[in-house]
């Protein structure tokens, strides 16, 4: 087996698990798949699925930001996804995303990174919060769950 599908095996695997011991008793069949996981944390900008990601992607009712550096944007993103051409802790990032939205710090921003072991977009999402955007998201499974779909 390469090793990108022993760690994909291995991640809805333990996706799988998390999903059954986080909500036990509660847990339909059908609510148990990787369209409808998220990772649980606890932070100030909710998560979304790869369900709800997708649907975003058809209806375009929010926008997409790869909060990856540039070259692994460049590498692979999500179809539709955006990206800024700096480090997401550069000083003018924020003002940049900003910019990305027309200025509307309403707007439905979903932000992903490199998946559950990188923090790049839940650090990003909190300083999107901290400078009064009101509707970040994360899809914290980022882009190694969805090359899994």
């Amino acid at each position: 087996m390469s090793n990108s599908g022993y760690i994909r095996g291995r991640l809805v695997g333990a996706l799988l698990a998390l999903a059954v011991i986080v909500t036990p008793g509660q847990v339909h069949a059908q609510d148990v798949n990787v369209l409808n996981a998220t990772m649980g944390e606890d932070v100030p900008t909710p998560e979304a699925s790869i369900a709800e990601v997708r649907q975003l992607l058809i209806d375009g009712s929010a926008i997409l930001l790869d909060s990856r550096a540039r070259e692994q944007f460049v590498a692979g993103h999500i179809p539709g996804a955006n990206n800024i051409d700096m480090e997401p802790d550069a000083a003018g990032y924020v003002a940049e995303v900003e910019k990305l939205l027309g200025g509307d710090k309403t707007k439905v921003l979903v932000l992903y990174c490199n998946g559950p072991n990188c923090g790049a977009s839940r650090v990003l999402g909190k300083k999107l919060v901290a400078a009064g955007f009101t509707n970040v998201r994360r899809f914290q499974l980022g882009i190694p769950f969805w090359r899994t779909m």
